[in-house]
């Protein structure tokens, strides 16, 4: 069954629907290898139909929402950052000392290798749960806008546009599913179990991607005070 995300944005890409969800991806089951390098699409607002005549249908695609959290349901922060120590287990190399945010990440922007370089996933990861951690505690956990607006505007042109591209929806909390589900996790106080399994798929995905989101995410929780 094809899936179409939400987007308002200039970059979409096209997944198969065994990978994850994200704001950004159409899913569907099509042959990518029938796909080239600068072939032209188009759509009429019921399939996508690329220039060698193939054709993605959507007319009855579903449109992903991101799970949210239930402001009802948010546990003290004390609890969240309990989960912690857990997490950090999951992977086996550790993670290193937590940055400084957001300032301090400049650094890190294009650092590594990748479509989405490593430096670029920790700051992704950090900035999703810091705008979270805002949103579920607004009195309590600060978000500079305009430090992370000049943080993504020095990243502009030290990373590739889709890794910016990335980067900006992290900013806005918006990020590959596994992610969205452990912060809802984390936030309303679902069960360890559960908690580790959102952990362990987010791992998963990419070659480094999402050990190193998780990372920055826990960069974020353990910036908490």
């Amino acid at each position: 069954q094809t899936a179409l995300a939400m987007t308002s944005t200039e970059i979409l890409w096209l997944a198969q629907n065994y990978l994850r969800l994200h704001p950004r991806s159409i899913r569907g089951d099509f042959d990518l290898l029938a796909l080239s390098v600068g072939m032209t699409v188009e759509s009429d607002g019921e399939c996508l139909r690329f220039e060698n005549q193939s054709i993605l249908p959507f007319a009855d695609a579903q449109v992903w929402q991101p799970p949210s959290v239930d402001q009802a349901r948010v546990v003290p922060r004390e609890m969240v950052t309990a989960r912690v120590p857990e997490m950090q287990k999951q992977d086996p190399k550790g993670f290193g000392k937590p940055l400084g945010f957001p300032q301090s990440l400049r650094e890190l922007i294009g650092l590594g290798e990748g479509l989405t370089p490593s430096g670029d996933d920790f700051v992704g990861g950090l900035l999703f749960a810091q705008w979270h951690l805002h949103q579920a505690y607004p009195y309590e956990v600060e978000w500079d806008q305009r430090a992370v607006d000049d943080l993504l505007e020095y990243a502009r042109t030290r990373t590739n546009v889709i890794s910016h591209a990335i980067l900006r929806d992290h900013a806005t909390g918006r990020s590959v599913e596994p992610l969205h589900h452990l912060v809802v996790a984390l936030l309303q106080g679902e069960s360890l179990d559960k908690i580790i399994q959102h952990v362990r798929t987010l791992c998963a995905i990419g070659h480094t991607s999402g050990r190193e989101m998780l990372a920055g995410l826990i960069a974020g929780i353990a910036s908490l005070k």
